[in-house]
């Protein structure tokens, strides 16, 4: 499990960075909401300051920032709560050292971000309607119903890329080399502890799930729960109930992660309208190494929209069949699917 917080803690001066009561002044929640739309975990080297300039730039280029950072040093302008908030370079650099989650990577992969920037963005959003930071828009329908980062940046061109490298190379020269060595005397214990997780866990081999070894008459309960009546002449039952990359499929694998004590649900407070939500993550070994996605289960939920992951396992009723999964009747799989 990946977990999302504001970390100071390594940032030259976090008490600087902190309202009187402990809580992360507007600029830390603004820039903690813009790496995770950057795809950017933590600020502890040139390289990663770097990159996250560089896929900054790419992500509010609608907005002028290379500009206004060639104009007066300025990133962004914000109305963040009735109140105007500008963050400069300088504000940047008074954070280098902060981070946003345990992932034991410094960002992901630009080649991935690249190709799935608008639904960070839209991950983003998700966490600006928790917070209330309100940089990625949310645009209110009615009641609680929300469309979330509605103002996504889409792909950039050949020039918009060209354009972010030039702000970022530029932008990184700013910082003084003191600032960054002693940046690295903060960080050299934790990054490395962050280092040896991540070769732990490349190691670490993770039960499978065998969908085609779970017996028919289980694959039938879950199909009757999701889809509707077992009907074995319908074709699309067939087809359905036999593919091991169905929605069916991919339900009863989260299904199998929960019964099984791999999934960790935590409660979340909406910003917008101080209510509450259930949200849960599956243990990394499996979303980072066991193959595990979350994009298979964006909308499948009541709303229809993001990802919810105990949404969408009690809103199918899923928790009324989990014991069925259970690592305890792998022998009951194998020996009926062989009979």
């Amino acid at each position: 499990m990946i977990h999302f917080f504001i970390g100071l803690k390594y940032t030259e001066d976090p008490k600087q960075l902190q309202e009187d009561n402990g809580k992360p002044k507007a600029m830390s929640e603004i820039l903690f909401q813009l790496m995770m739309a950057t795809g950017v975990n933590r600020l502890f080297n040139k390289c990663t300051i770097k990159e996250f300039l560089f896929r900054l730039a790419i992500c509010l280029h609608k907005y002028g920032v290379i500009k206004n950072f060639f104009t007066d040093d300025k990133i962004i302008e914000v109305d963040y709560d009735g109140t105007k908030i500008e963050f400069y370079l300088n504000d940047l650099i008074g954070h280098i050292g902060f981070e946003i989650n345990d992932d034991e990577c410094p960002y992901v992969a630009r080649g991935i971000w690249l190709k799935n920037i608008n639904t960070f963005w839209e991950n983003a959003a998700a966490g600006a309607a928790i917070s209330g930071v309100p940089i990625i828009a949310i645009e209110h329908i009615s009641g609680s119903s929300y469309h979330l980062g509605v103002n996504k940046p889409g792909n950039p061109d050949a020039e918009t890329i060209k354009l972010a490298r030039l702000f970022s190379e530029s932008a990184v020269k700013s910082i003084r080399e003191e600032k960054l060595k002693e940046l690295y005397k903060r960080v050299k214990e934790y990054s490395k502890l962050l280092k040896d997780y991540k070769e732990f866990i490349e190691e670490v081999v993770p039960e499978e799930f065998d969908y085609e070894s779970i017996p028919l008459e289980i694959r039938n309960q879950f199909y009757k729960k999701i889809v509707g009546a077992v009907d074995v002449d319908d074709h699309e039952y067939q087809e359905t109930i036999n593919d091991e990359n169905s929605t069916l499929a991919r339900l009863m694998y989260l299904t199998w992660l929960y019964a099984n004590g791999h999934v960790v649900e935590y409660k979340i407070t909406r910003e917008f309208d101080r209510g509450t939500a259930i949200n849960a993550e599956v243990d990394r070994v499996y979303s980072r190494v066991g193959g595990f996605d979350y994009d298979d289960y964006d909308g499948l939920n009541n709303l229809g929209i993001g990802i919810n992951l105990a949404d969408t396992f009690y809103d199918y009723g899923l928790d009324k069949l989990a014991h069925l999964l259970k690592d305890e009747n792998k022998d009951y799989f194998i020996k009926n699917s062989n009979s």
